[in-house]
């Protein structure tokens, strides 16, 4: 097998022609990477900030805006000279990454984002009305983070913006699990959106006193119990015994974790 080798976009051009638009897809989980019909594409830097601060847009920007929020630090002439920049390191006979209509850019439609992906999941396993096959949720993997090496504001609100969504999906996935009967992926879920919440709890300064109707895992717990009563709970996890409801002492205590979050101030490296 051979291995797979990086490029520029210049040979993805060369190699296509003008006719053939390679298949794209933008990877913004766990680190940047572009993918042009299975070749990583090695990209500048500046161009792969404007690539992934489009991904992360639902819809095409205006530029002014664009500039704006990649180039705070710089005058308004400076940051408009930037942008062109980026948008030519990234226009290439071949391949098209961009759709650019007047003042307004985008990515271009044929670009798939892993991000964009997994919001588009996210939305329908948390709307109770609409129905998520088993086997889909089953092929998802709500892992990862948006740039973890990034550290720009735009980069940690949308990273953060990320993670409550996923809280929410994987309580979704739990109750979904948990309606089917199938008590061991609805555990496994269920603790995965407790890990979060804490995660949450971690990036906190400080935190409001939970309110009485706090269910950030209420479903994790209605799992537990079901799994407990029929064996598929997995009580090797704990290291504390239960005192109510068959829950663990620890697992009490991580469910009056708040899910809301607001991060921390994060110097810039």
């Amino acid at each position: 097998m051979q291995a797979t080798q990086s490029t520029t976009l210049g040979s993805i051009s060369r190699s296509f022609g003008a006719s053939a638009a390679p298949s794209v897809r933008l990877s913004l989980l766990k680190g940047f990477q572009l993918v042009c019909d299975q070749r990583p594409v090695v990209l500048p830097y500046g161009a792969q900030r404007l690539l992934a601060f489009l991904g992360l847009q639902e819809r095409p920007q205006q530029r002014d805006s664009v500039a704006g929020a990649l180039w705070t630090d710089s005058s308004e002439d400076h940051a408009a000279a930037s942008l062109r920049s980026a948008l030519w390191r990234l226009r290439r006979p071949g391949v098209d990454l961009l759709s650019v209509d007047g003042r307004r850019i985008g990515l271009a439609r044929h670009v798939a984002v892993d991000v964009r992906e997994m919001f588009a999941f996210a939305r329908r396993v948390i709307n109770p009305t609409q129905s998520c096959d088993l086997a889909e949720i089953d092929s998802f993997v709500l892992d990862g983070d948006v740039l973890p090496d990034w550290y720009e504001d735009w980069v940690m609100l949308e990273r953060e913006r990320f993670r409550q969504i996923r809280l929410h999906a994987l309580e979704a996935v739990c109750e979904r699990y948990s309606r089917a009967e199938r008590h061991a992926q609805a555990v496994e879920a269920g603790l995965a959106a407790v890990r979060e919440a804490l995660r949450c709890r971690l990036r906190c300064a400080s935190w409001p006193q939970p309110s009485d109707d706090d269910h950030s895992v209420t479903h994790a717990k209605q799992s537990w119990v079901s799994g407990t009563r029929t064996g598929c709970a997995p009580k090797c996890c704990w290291s504390a015994p239960g005192s109510k409801e068959g829950l663990p002492a620890t697992f009490e205590f991580e469910l009056s974790s708040p899910i809301e979050a607001r991060p921390n101030p994060v110097r810039r490296r």
